[in-house]
């Protein structure tokens, strides 16, 4: 039967991606949903006016370290014009030329403006859970894995899937441009919810997750 891993990080670079790889060379065939794949597309056509070479490109520094560095041209008031870019003139209208980061827009774009201002909550959410269940009526696969379980909302829907497990991913060395960025609710909106497993990601030891998962009776 195809069990259902949900991951949780509080910073980025956590291992998540790593445990995946762990878990594929062990031989387990997972299928990785994520629910920032939609956004991180969405949104890199917002910023960059429409699908296209800068859109694309976008998108995949969306996946590198890359995106927590800010630029200029990612500032408010040089991103295309749309009504994003429109909320944010009058929401942050301090500073419409200061140089945001890739992340910034993700959460910002995400958050602020589709769950809250748009009214939103579930918007990724469900466009995720169709991944999911997908993945879990494949009976081929030997773990749905869920890289980025964030929000109340998806802790709590991810509970009614069958056989379901909760993981929060923390590692224990401090990586410079991340864990010194101040804290988006993305971040922390999970830090008091209960978790099936505490998984450290020891510098030099990424093995050893695996090792603890086993341990706590998450895996076989």
């Amino acid at each position: 039967m195809t069990d259902l891993l949900a991951l949780n990080s509080i910073r980025g670079k956590s291992g998540k991606d790593t445990l995946i790889g762990l878990l594929e060379a062990e031989g387990r065939k997972v299928f990785r949903v994520a629910f920032a794949d939609v956004l991180k597309e969405m949104c890199a056509q917002v910023l960059a006016g429409g699908p296209g070479e800068l859109a694309t490109a976008y998108q995949r520094d969306m996946h590198k370290s890359i995106k927590d560095k800010p630029q200029s041209c990612l500032g408010i008031s040089q991103i295309a014009p749309s009504s994003y870019q429109h909320w944010l003139r009058t929401t942050y209208w301090e500073e419409p030329s200061a140089p945001k980061s890739l992340r910034w827009h993700l959460q910002t774009f995400g958050t602020q403006y589709h769950r809250e201002y748009l009214g939103k909550p579930d918007v990724w959410f469900d466009l995720g859970m169709r991944e999911v269940r997908q993945g879990l009526e494949d009976s081929s696969y030997d773990h749905v894995v869920v890289t980025d379980m964030r929000m109340p909302n998806e802790y709590k829907g991810l509970l009614y899937a069958p056989d379901v497990k909760t993981i929060r991913i923390v590692r224990d060395w401090f990586i410079p441009g991340v864990d010194d960025q101040p804290y988006h609710i993305s971040d922390i909106a999970l830090m008091a919810h209960p978790f099936d497993a505490l998984v450290v990601n020891r510098l030099g030891e990424p093995w050893a997750m695996l090792d603890q998962l086993k341990a706590q009776g998450v895996l076989n």
